[in-house]
C-alpha cells in the first residue's frame, strides 16, 4: 500500500518518538491517525476482493462453458455411432483416431484455463499477503495502548479471512476439475474397451506419472495408477533429490481445523498451506516406506529439520495410522517421545476421535487432525499464530522439541521422497 508522502513523513516521527507531526501530548491523534489507516486499509482489501471475485467468476464461467460444450459434443457423438451402427466396424479406426485428437484438444484446453486460473489466483494470493506486512509493518510500529493493538489483531484476522475466501475459490476450482478429468478419463477407457483398440496418442504415453518425471520445482499434474484422471502435486527438486511436498504452513491462510472426509482428500493452496490428503500419502506409501523430511523455522529464526527414513500410513480401514522410524536431525524427534508417542498412533480429527486420550477428544481441544496420542508431543496441523500472538497452551504448531507449548512457529512442512 502507498501511503502519501505526508503520511510517510508522520510515520517517520511515529518510530523516532519525535515531533514532526504528533508531540507526545498529542497520542490520542496518534491513535485516532493509525484507526484511519487501517480503516482505509479495509476498505481497499474491500475493494480488492470484489475485483478479484468478479476475477474468479470469470473462470468458472468458462470452464463451464467447456464443459457444457464437451457434454453437448459428447451427446452427437453418440448419435452419429447409433446412426452408423451398420458402418461403425469400417469407421472404426478413424473414429478412434478422431476421439484421440478431440480429447487431446479438450484436456489441453483446460490445462490452458487452469493454467491461467493458478497463476491468477496465485497473485492475488501475493497481493493480499503483502497487505497483511503492511498491518504487521503497523503493528510492531504502534504500541500506546492495548485498543490499538486489538484493532490492529482484528485487521490481520480479516486479512486472514479475505485469504482463505480465495483458498476456497481455488478449492472449489480444483474440485470441478478433476471431476472434468475423471469425466474425459472414464470417456477414453470407454471407447478403448468398447472398441477393442489401444490409445497411443503421445498426450497420454508422455504424461508424468510421479514427481520423479518432471524436471523443476512447483505444481505439476501428475497421472499415477491410483488417480489416472491426474493429481495435483507440489514437487521440489533440492540437489538432484525430488520430494513430494504433502503438508505446508507458512501463512496461516487456511484453517487446518477439518474433517475427516477433508483431511482424506486435501485441502489448500498447494503454492502456499495445504494438506495433500490422507489417502493420496496412503497410496505413496503402501509399497514401500518412504523418507519424511520436516522444515521447521521459528519466529526468532531459528531453523530445524527432523528426517523419518522409513514412514508410511495406513489404508483408510486401518485409520491412516503413522509409521515414523530412524530418526535423524536436529529438530529432536518429537513423533517418538516415549511418554506421548505419535508413531503408531491413528489419525484422528474432530468427527473421527481415534486417539488414545480416556478423557477428551484430542482433536476437538487442539483444532486440527493429526496423529494424536494422549494428547500431543507434536502437532504440525495446529492453528497457525503470528508473532505478535499470544498462544493458548499447545494450541498452536508445535514440536515440543523445537518450541514451548506457548511459543510460535513460522513455517513447518513436510515431504517425502
Amino acid at each position: 500500500m502507498k501511503f502519501p508522502g505526508f503520511i510517510l513523513i508522520c510515520w517517520f516521527g511515529i518510530i523516532f518518538k519525535g515531533s514532526i507531526c504528533f508531540p507526545e501530548p498529542r497520542s490520542n491523534v496518534r491513535l485516532s491517525d493509525l484507526q484511519i489507516q487501517i480503516d482505509d486499509i479495509r476498505s481497499e482489501l474491500d475493494g480488492k476482493v470484489v475485483n478479484k471475485r468478479e476475477v474468479l467468476e470469470t473462470f468458472f464461467k468458462m470452464f463451464a462453458g467447456l464443459v457444457g460444450h464437451n457434454e453437448k459434443e459428447s451427446t452427437k457423438q453418440d448419435t452419429l455411432v447409433i446412426l452408423n451402427g451398420a458402418t461403425l466396424q469400417r469407421d472404426i479406426g478413424d473414429k478412434q483416431r478422431q476421439f484421440t485428437i478431440d480429447k487431446a484438444y479438450e484436456r489441453g484446453t483446460l490445462n490452458e484455463y487452469a493454467t491461467q486460473f493458478r497463476n491468477t489466483t496465485a497473485q492475488m494470493n501475493n497481493d493480499l499477503l503483502m497487505e497483511l506486512k503492511n498491518i504487521e509493518d503497523i503493528y510492531s510500529q504502534s504500541s500506546e495502548s492495548e485498543g490499538k493493538h486489538l484493532a490492529l489483531k482484528n485487521a490481520t484476522m480479516q486479512v486472514r479471512r479475505l485469504l482463505q475466501n480465495i483458498t476456497s475459490s481455488i478449492d472449489t476450482f480444483t474440485s470441478l476439475a478433476t471431476t472434468y478429468g475423471s469425466k474425459l478419463y472414464s470417456e477414453k477407457s470407454l471407447s478403448q474397451n468398447g472398441c477393442n483398440t489401444r490409445e497411443t496418442g503421445n498426450e497420454w504415453e508422455n504424461a508424468p506419472k510421479s514427481c520423479q518425471d518432471v524436471t523443476k520445482s512447483g505444481v505439476h499434474t501428475i497421472y499415477p495408477d491410483f488417480k489416472p484422471s491426474g493429481l495435483e502435486l507440489y514437487c521440489e527438486i533440492d540437489q538432484g533429490k525430488v520430494w513430494v511436498v504433502i503438508q505446508r504452513r507458512k501463512y496461516g491462510t487456511v484453517d487446518f481445523d477439518r474433517s475427516w472426509e477433508e483431511y482424506k482428500n486435501g485441502f489448500g493452496n498447494l503454492t502456499g498451506d495445504f494438506w495433500l490428503g490422507n489417502e493420496y500419502i496412503y497410496h505413496m506409501t503402501k509399497y514401500q516406506a518412504r523418507q519424511l523430511r520436516i522444515d521447521m523455522e521459528t519466529f526468532d529464526g531459528k531453523k530445524r529439520y527432523a528426517m523419518y527414513n522409513e514412514f508410511g500410513v495406513s489404508s483408510e480401514e486401518g485409520k491412516y495410522r503413522l509409521k515414523a522410524d530412524v530418526y535423524s536431525g536436529d529438530a529432536g524427534d518429537a513423533f517418538n517421545y516415549s511418554a506421548m508417542k505419535h508413531n503408531g498412533q491413528m489419525f484422528s480429527t474432530y468427527d473421527a476421535d481415534n486417539d488414545i486420550s480416556s478423557s477428551s477428544c484430542c482433536s476437538c481441544s487442539y483444532k486440527s487432525g493429526w496423529w494424536f496420542s494422549d494428547c500431543l508431543y507434536s502437532n504440525l496441523n495446529g492453528m497457525y499464530y503470528y508473532k505478535h500472538e499470544i498462544v493458548p497452551d499447545a494450541r498452536g504448531i508445535t514440536w515440543y522439541t523445537l518450541s514451548t507449548s506457548r511459543s510460535v512457529m513460522k513455517f513447518a512442512e513436510m515431504k517425502i521422497h
